[in-house]
């Protein structure tokens, strides 16, 4: 089977005015088979022209040919050290000022002394960063658990929230996240203690109060001593906090204990992604972020910068080769040489640059 890459190549020449016999040539000189040149030139649908005897094409083009190869070799490589995350949160709804707790579970394939973890508190609708918690733990073995804690600012506004954790261990990263949603806190009213001073009385006497009722259902409402009295009850059913120790439930309290949401499975998000990045490419962004697997959110990233057209979403991807081919992609189907610089791969790259060149000089000769 031909790669993409090298067919691309091959179409390229031809449709430069190169002749069949030249680019076997070339393509033999690079490295492939004679099988391999013979298949390319097959399935290449660009009609030849009559050739132009000149070197110049045919050395860059042998270049192009070389760094494919090399690309393609260095994309199939294994990388060294691979880290596996997931988070687990231990509530689902948290008040603001209070703090969100989880546990991390991480698998290490290879050696490494420590791992970082950062933790970042997210408002999935604009994706600001509201608050960033950073630690570091040690490596003691290939699978690490380990409880983390991110505190919810007390002036933050009610709904869904994500938590976002980046693992990165020499190199190599992995990304997990998890919704919660957070709720008002309760206002508790302070009442000021009695005056040591007795009061005394008027005349004529005030009447007392005979029924009190602030009309909040998370307080107690008593007399006394002819005054009303409101205590905060520490259980109530209204205070958007679901208190599943004290029995509450969406049953029993739909207000606080709403039903969870149905988990939408991996590749209905990738679908629904898909859907959404011809018309909105920051949206779909989004939606690969919330994949707790590190490969499906590249997955992800990868397909929502081919459907929409838009190289950004390259550079969300975490995996290194992943990135560089979805950049590479960019710079050989859409000529998008911009992204050359992106690449962090040296081979990679200077395949880009090649290709680059190659398109000024089909450019220049065809001027």
């Amino acid at each position: 089977m031909v790669s993409q890459e090298v067919m691309t190549y091959v179409q390229r020449l031809r449709s430069m005015g190169y002749a069949p016999q030249a680019i076997r040539q070339n393509l033999l000189q690079a490295g492939y088979s004679v099988q391999e040149a013979d298949a390319a030139l097959a399935v290449s649908p660009v009609a030849a022209r009559a050739a132009r005897h000149d070197w110049r094409p045919l050395l860059f083009g042998g270049i192009a040919g070389v760094a494919v190869i090399v690309v393609l070799i260095i994309l199939l490589l294994p990388s060294g050290i691979k880290v596996t995350l997931t988070t687990q949160p231990q509530q689902l709804e948290v008040r603001a000022g209070g703090a969100i707790t989880f546990s991390d579970a991480l698998s290490l394939d290879g050696d490494a002394e420590t791992i970082t973890l950062i933790h970042e508190l997210v408002a999935p609708e604009t994706g600001n960063i509201i608050d960033t918690v950073e630690e570091t733990i040690p490596a003691t073995s290939d699978s690490v658990r380990t409880t983390s804690r991110v505190t919810i600012p007390s002036d933050v506004a009610p709904g869904r929230y994500l938590v976002r954790t980046t693992a990165r261990a020499d190199g190599a990263e992995a990304e997990a996240s998890f919704s919660f949603k957070i709720v008002p806190a309760p206002v508790v009213s302070s009442l000021e203690p009695p005056s040591s001073t007795p009061l005394i009385p008027t005349t004529p006497e005030a009447p007392a109060q005979t029924e009190c009722n602030d009309f909040d259902p998370c307080t107690e409402d008593t007399i006394k001593d002819g005054e009303c009295v409101f205590e905060s009850m520490q259980v109530c059913c209204g205070d958007y906090v679901c208190d599943v120790n004290a029995g509450e439930t969406s049953g029993s309290c739909a207000r606080d204990c709403a039903a969870p949401a149905e988990a939408k499975s991996t590749q209905t998000i990738l679908d629904e992604a898909q859907d959404i990045a011809v018309s909105d490419v920051e949206r779909a962004k989004l939606m690969c972020g919330t994949l707790a697997q590190r490969s499906d959110a590249d997955t992800c990233y990868d397909t929502v910068a081919r459907t929409s057209g838009q190289s950004s979403a390259c550079l969300e991807i975490g995996t290194g080769k992943t990135r560089d081919s979805c950049l590479l992609y960019f710079a050989i189907q859409k000529d998008e040489f911009s992204v050359c610089a992106k690449i962090d791969d040296p081979t990679a790259q200077s395949s880009c640059y090649s290709f680059k060149n190659l398109n000024e000089l089909s450019q220049a000769t065809q001027a």
